[in-house]
């Protein structure tokens, strides 16, 4: 009897040291959709500290982003490449540079992410300008793209 009372005490234990929070980070901002909308994906923003975010494309609502956030700030394809931002007052402006080296099926490449935006209250409206640099020195603008983002927290519903 006493085995099977330790066992269902270690049991709800680890249940409950396992268990995702479902607590909204400082720091984490959400658009539903970009301006013009070409992927059909929600935008979320992760301020990391005062001078680096992270940022991905998913089509999952914030409640289950939020339960699966260690997915997203570890695992998912791209987090770690962190852009790098200064903020002055209410204004951002930020950087994020991806260089693929090349293979012989691919030409090498920097990716150059150019990101500026303004606070206001609970929003922040972000736009985002690109470019892609291959290492014979030819330069492909993309799309200019706005994030329409909030800032999330638990009172706000996830």
């Amino acid at each position: 009897m006493r085995k099977i009372a330790a066992l269902l005490l270690l049991v709800a234990l680890t249940g409950c040291s396992t268990a995702p929070s479902d607590r909204v980070p400082d720091g984490l901002w959400y658009a539903e959709s970009e301006i013009p909308d070409q992927f059909h994906y929600h935008v979320y923003v992760l301020f990391l500290d005062d001078s680096h975010f992270t940022w991905w494309r998913v089509d999952e609502a914030p409640d289950t982003v939020i339960k699966r956030l260690a997915h997203y700030t570890n695992d998912h394809p791209g987090v770690k490449i962190l852009t790098s931002y200064t903020r002055e007052g209410d204004r951002i402006t930020g950087e994020r540079r991806f260089i693929h080296e090349g293979t012989p099926s691919l030409k090498g490449f920097t990716s150059v992410q150019i990101f500026t935006g303004h606070f206001s209250g609970d929003t922040l409206e972000m736009k985002v300008e690109g470019n892609m640099i291959y290492d014979d020195g030819r330069s492909f603008p993309a799309q200019i793209i706005r994030w329409p983002l909030k800032r999330l927290s638990d009172s706000a519903g996830g």
